[in-house]
């Protein structure tokens, strides 16, 4: 596995990106991304299958040595209908991490992530991401969560473990072609506490989004 960090953005609080061995490349798709009729938004084609295989954005622990605490967050309109689940490209970087995620309010005035969404938070489906290498992973709320025509929200990704896990690092694989305007937004340093609510945000303008499909 190569660990040579690649920094994304200058700034004193940097978004890092790792990649995979070149061997877990094969299968990688390169081909634009498809989207399904069903879908609400995708940067990853049906079922999150074309994406980045190689490389992916730490979400990692408030114990990482190197990210410590990082959440990721992404910006998406919807069509009306309820969501009943998003897709991720998730892999793992180091330890055993278990991923969550919650749907969040979009604040107009800052164009950053906002409280959590009701009935937003997501479970993640069984034996998902695998021990090595990445996947396509089916993330679920409780009930399907109702929205507006045109509402903005974000997809926040964290890490559930605490105590030996929060050490441990987890990976949002990238999109293919997906770049970031004002709608990808993350968290990490020495004061940040790994959640995805009342975040410090910063804007990561001009990176490329991780694949996520919403549903």
């Amino acid at each position: 596995m190569n660990k040579t960090l690649r920094v994304l953005l200058c700034c004193a609080v940097a978004l890092t990106v790792v990649s995979f061995a070149a061997a877990q490349d094969i299968g990688h798709i390169s081909a634009g991304a498809v989207l399904p009729p069903a879908a609400t938004y995708s940067n990853c084609g049906t079922g999150c299958t074309s994406y980045n295989t190689g490389s992916g954005y730490f979400v990692s622990g408030t114990a990482n040595t190197i990210s410590p605490g990082q959440v990721l967050a992404q910006e998406f309109t919807n069509k009306g209908k309820p969501l009943t689940h998003v897709i991720e490209a998730n892999g793992i970087y180091t330890g055993a991490p278990a991923l969550g995620a919650i749907l969040l309010t979009d604040v107009k005035s800052t164009s950053l992530p906002g409280g959590a969404v009701k009935g937003g938070t997501l479970k993640i489906a069984k034996s998902c991401p695998p021990p090595t290498g990445s996947a396509p992973c089916t993330y679920k709320p409780k009930k399907a969560v109702l929205t507006k025509k045109g509402q903005d929200m974000w997809l926040c990704q964290y890490l559930l473990s605490t105590g030996n896990g929060a050490g441990d690092t987890a990976l949002w694989m990238l999109s293919t072609s997906d770049v970031a305007t004002d709608n990808f937004a993350f968290i990490n340093g020495s004061t940040s506490n790994g959640s995805c609510l009342k975040e410090p945000w910063i804007l990561a303008t001009g990176s490329t989004r991780s694949a996520m499909e919403i549903n």
